[in-house]
């Protein structure tokens, strides 16, 4: 798939890895390693369909720290893919060439970096890493809002 382009799909379909229990829908999307990544990126989860009952500042906020991490630790090309689970809502994953896993950093306070994992654990419903021999997932889960009332 070449940058920009993305691929939704059904969970018919059977993706290179596991899916979350009860997937329904995927989009992905192919990102390089540059700055003028991360407005893609949240351009693109805003466009889908099947996050609309996602908070959508949450979701762009929260999709712009994890792919601003994967361009600044990992520099390799980068994989953004949206999975709608039924019953749960939204799981947002950046997959990169890099296998070392995410570190939350512990700056001072007047420091202008080193918040990113901070803000998804205080913000993410969940969130975790996947290694494979590749690289690694940093996904995040938002549960819908339609569920969580």
């Amino acid at each position: 798939m070449s940058p920009g382009s993305f691929d939704e799909r059904s969970s018919k379909q059977s993706p290179a890895h596991s899916p979350p229990a009860g997937e329904t829908r995927r989009a992905e999307l192919i990102l390089t390693p540059v700055p003028g990544s991360v407005p893609e990126a949240r351009r693109f989860v805003a466009s889908l369909d099947f996050v609309r009952r996602s908070d959508p500042e949450k979701l762009a906020l929260l999709t712009a720290e994890v792919v601003t991490n994967a361009i600044l630790h990992a520099r390799t090309p980068l994989k953004l893919e949206a999975v709608e689970v039924a019953g749960r809502g939204i799981r947002v994953s950046v997959t990169d060439g890099n296998s070392n896993p995410p570190v939350k950093k512990d700056y001072g306070p007047t420091s202008p970096t080193g918040r990113g994992l901070h803000i998804v654990e205080a913000m993410a419903d969940r969130w975790g890493f996947d290694r494979s021999e590749s690289g690694k997932t940093v996904w995040f889960e938002l549960v819908d809002s339609e569920t969580s009332g």
